[in-house]
């Protein structure tokens, strides 16, 4: 009999908040819990501050028609788009180019 080895792949959302749980549930005192709660909100808002760089960078080299394009797409497609949707959204703009 063969075994195999699954592997889940969570979402971020889904990720902080199975880690938050078994550090909360670790946690002996008050203190200690919004100091975990205190390091992962500073955690994730460094991660969001360098989305928002590399976001910034990639806006700067585009060319204007580009960005025109990624303005389109994101008023199309609204702030709760995956990855998926942007890659499929950003494929389809570009075959559509001459």
């Amino acid at each position: 009999m063969a075994f195999a080895n699954v592997t889940t792949i969570l979402s971020l959302r889904e990720q902080v908040a199975k880690e938050l749980a078994y550090k909360i549930i670790d946690a002996k005192t008050r203190e200690e819990v919004e100091t975990i709660l205190r390091d992962k909100i500073n955690h994730l808002v460094s991660r969001l501050d360098k989305v928002y760089e590399d976001h910034f960078r990639l806006v700067n080299l585009m060319t204007s028609e580009q960005l025109t394009a990624y303005e389109a797409i994101q008023r199309r497609l609204g702030s709760k788009a995956s990855r998926e949707e942007w890659s499929a959204a950003i494929k389809e703009w570009k075959e559509a180019q001459p």
